[in-house]
């Protein structure tokens, strides 16, 4: 997942989308949160200079009452990153 693969978007474009997403973890929807749970860190590595605030995001989600958003937070956190991320090739995919 080496980033966003759209061409004529900008950088800061997508890097205010990513904000928009971690910004719907605070939102009331459980909808949100789920996208939320799913989005953040498929794309963590495409900014860094969000990590702080992305790795807070999944800690609040880890917490929160909602049980279909714990749900899918375990199951996200139990995925590879990536399909086909073997020890053998981690280097391809910049692991």
């Amino acid at each position: 997942m080496g980033g966003f693969c759209v061409s004529g978007f900008s950088k800061l474009q997508h890097a205010a989308d990513y904000e928009a997403i971690i910004a719907a973890v605070k939102g009331q929807s459980v909808k949100a949160k789920q996208l939320a749970a799913l989005l953040i860190p498929r794309f963590f590595r495409s900014f860094p200079a969000l990590a702080t605030r992305a790795m807070s995001a999944m800690f609040d989600l880890v917490e929160m009452e909602e049980l279909a958003v714990r749900a899918l937070i375990s199951l996200v956190t139990s995925r590879p990153v990536c399909k086909g991320c073997t020890p053998c090739n981690k280097k391809q995919y910049g692991y």
